[in-house]
């Protein structure tokens, strides 16, 4: 399994808003949710910080799928970049 981890700052008033837009049924999940290789993404929150943690089959897969899919991936980055003051990828990772 590979497993890619961010970390946002929520702008102020946007929490909510960021937490729906990564949820289970969020435009994230539903964008990565077309490729049968995406396991999921689990969201953790704390005040104003939110973690997502995604899982893919590998990271061969997720990689095979931005790059077909490299444009509308940066469309919802760009669309949803509103939300956040800041945001951090914490790493990318195989499971062991």
């Amino acid at each position: 399994m590979y497993v890619i981890i961010w970390e946002f700052q929520a702008r102020q008033g946007c929490k909510e808003e960021l937490l729906a837009a990564n949820s289970p049924d969020g435009a994230w999940s539903r964008f990565f949710g077309r490729d049968p290789a995406y396991q999921g993404t689990e969201v953790l929150h704390q005040a104003s910080r939110v973690v997502t943690i995604d899982r893919w089959d590998s990271q061969a897969a997720y990689e095979a799928f931005r790059a077909a899919h490299a444009a509308e991936y940066q469309e919802i980055d760009r669309e949803l970049e509103r939300l956040t003051a800041h945001e951090h990828h914490i790493g990318s990772f195989e499971s062991a």
